[in-house]
């Protein structure tokens, strides 16, 4: 690495081979130009500037954990497995613990879509968190709403029906899928599963429409 691309630190600001780097809450560092085509993350900068594009599913990580050290032998490049793997709770128990108590403070007022986080390396930490965090969790006794037999389930979550089975049964049983429609042949109202693409109150009737609609497309051919 040239003298002019070394890190120095300035506050909260770096400065990286002509370019400003901001410090973000996150703790990464973030280009400072407006619509800079290369990567915007430092870290990731400095990997691409000494070994090129970083393939797809590939994160950069520290591998001191700092994200002020950014020179290039505290960086390697792994894959989303192993890279979710060094920020698990066997790993980092710190870290996952510092997690755990801001997702406790900030729950109550926005439940944060991780899923829909645009950073690859942070929905990637975010979703090793989670299931982690579904592991953990202490199944508590319900009561099944069709057959009324107890079962256990994760403390989170509408867990009402001991099986699938039992939940179609008294899907069944309520209607709660049933609607009505009205014949196309006969204008006759029928009811019938909303999850069906069904337009006729009987089979003659499909037999009717199908025979009508084969005619209008030969028709259309012709």
């Amino acid at each position: 690495m040239n003298s002019q691309n070394k890190i120095k630190s300035s506050r909260l600001i770096v400065n990286y081979n002509g370019l400003k780097w901001l410090k973000m809450p996150s703790g990464y560092y973030f280009v400072m130009v407006k619509n800079f085509g290369g990567e915007k993350n430092l870290h990731r900068y400095v990997w691409v500037k000494n070994f090129g594009k970083i393939p797809q599913g590939f994160f950069v990580h520290h591998k001191d954990k700092n994200k002020d050290n950014n020179k290039i032998d505290n960086l390697e490049l792994l894959s989303a497995n192993e890279h979710a793997q060094k920020h698990s709770y066997r790993h980092d128990k710190k870290r996952y613990l510092k997690q755990i108590e801001h997702l406790n403070k900030i729950r109550p007022k926005k439940v944060y879509k991780w899923s829909q986080e645009p950073n690859p390396e942070k929905r990637a930490m975010h979703a090793t968190a989670h299931k982690l965090g579904m592991s953990l969790a202490i199944p508590v006794e319900r009561i099944c709403k069709n057959c009324g037999t107890k079962f256990l389930a994760k403390p989170f979550g509408k867990h009402v029906f001991c099986s699938n089975k039992c939940k179609s049964a008294f899907r069944r049983k309520s209607k709660s899928d049933v609607v009505l429609r009205v014949c196309v042949i006969c204008n006759k109202k029928f009811y019938i599963n909303k999850f069906t693409v069904t337009t006729t109150c009987c089979r003659s009737h499909a037999n009717v429409l199908r025979a009508k609609t084969i005619k209008e497309q030969k028709n259309g051919v012709g």
